[in-house]
């Protein structure tokens, strides 16, 4: 069993890293280690990473729109601006959750409630994801003609 585990491991490893080489960019990987229970691991870090989270507030809570792009977004038009905004940015990957939040607008000063999304991405510390990240919320904004899409960002570890 142990022996199966381990080969899925190191094959899951090889897929990665293959993918990673059809990537645009280059990425320096480290060396890749199994540990005794047979978890792949780097061996060290090989670049500076970051962890962004984006929060996009698809509508607010009992808000309707008359234009496709304002008000209420269907789960079919969230996907739309994935494929055609967030997609080509970070052709390596992102995840998306479904929240819900609150804020406070600076315009009118009154709390609105938000059904919202949250892209996580994990990306190299450059000034070139730094662009394509300022890029997908000013697309976000513009279609929308909301006043922010939240941004935070942290250092992070990246194993994979």
């Amino acid at each position: 069993m142990t022996s199966g585990f381990l080969r899925a491991a190191i094959f899951l490893a090889a897929v990665i890293w293959l993918a990673g080489c059809a990537a645009t960019r280059e990425v320096k990987l480290a060396p890749l280690a199994v540990n005794a229970t047979g978890m792949v691991k780097t061996a060290a870090p090989a670049a500076e990473w970051r962890r962004t989270e984006l929060y996009f507030g698809l509508r607010g809570i009992g808000e309707t729109g008359a234009e496709e792009d304002r008000g209420a977004w269907s789960e079919a038009r969230w996907q739309r601006f994935l494929d055609e905004v967030v997609t080509p940015e970070f052709p390596a990957g992102f995840s998306v959750l479904d929240a819900y939040g609150q804020w406070k607008s600076a315009r009118d000063g009154k709390i609105y409630g938000l059904v919202s999304k949250i892209v996580v991405i994990l990306h190299a510390a450059t000034p070139e994801d730094e662009a394509r990240i300022e890029r997908v919320r000013a697309n976000f904004k513009t279609v929308t003609g909301q006043e922010s899409v939240l941004r935070g960002t942290q250092s992070a570890e990246v194993a994979f």
